[in-house]
């Protein structure tokens, strides 16, 4: 079908094939929320914020990618406990479909001279390593000061057991760390 229509007070979902001929999209939700199950009682789903600095090394040379945001304290939504706050990680239930949004605070403030960001970088990965990483999609912020906000977003598949995690790097004008602060991190399975 060339088209779908949706109707007022209606949305859609739809997942690139990844293809450039015959079907490129494929629908997979159509629905109002009026017709949308209670979470608990569908797909796994977490939620989590912190307030809590995380201090992290800074990037002198590689790897770039050191260390995920862990969330110590902060509220949790944690649906089939799919979310390990002490090391960041969202790990899939079953194989599909998950949405992912995460964001956080570069912020120097507290570290002794307040060293400049050169540049900070914000990241959704899969099955953390530290090399080498699967890096699904990045924000980058060229020299930011010591205070920026950033987040990142991204529909993924994932087999059952796999996992997802926020993670950061960053380069400082002085010293060996930086800090991240007010992270928030959410993912749900949105189909099969």
């Amino acid at each position: 079908m060339p088209s779908v229509d949706v109707p007022p007070g209606y949305y859609a979902f739809f997942i690139s094939k990844g293809t450039v001929t015959s079907t490129t999209w494929e629908l997979i939700l159509l629905s109002s929320s009026d017709s949308l199950p209670a979470a608990a009682s569908t797909y796994s789903f977490s939620t989590i914020s912190t307030t809590t600095r995380q201090t992290l090394p800074a990037t002198i040379s590689g790897p770039y990618v050191a260390a995920e945001i862990n969330y110590p304290q902060g509220t949790v939504i944690n649906t089939g406990n799919v979310m390990n706050t002490g090391n960041g990680r969202f790990t899939a239930t079953t194989n599909g479909y998950y949405m992912f949004y995460g964001s956080t605070q570069f912020d120097n403030g507290a570290i002794a001279g307040a060293p400049n960001f050169s540049w900070a970088v914000l990241y959704l990965i899969k099955n953390f390593s530290t090399t080498p990483n699967n890096i699904l999609v990045q924000s980058y912020q060229p020299s930011p000061g010591i205070l920026v906000g950033t987040n990142v977003s991204c529909i993924t598949y994932l087999n059952a057991g796999e996992t997802i995690s926020m993670a950061s790097a960053a380069a400082v004008t002085t010293g060996n760390n930086y800090q991240v602060v007010v992270s928030s991190f959410y993912g749900y399975k949105i189909a099969n």
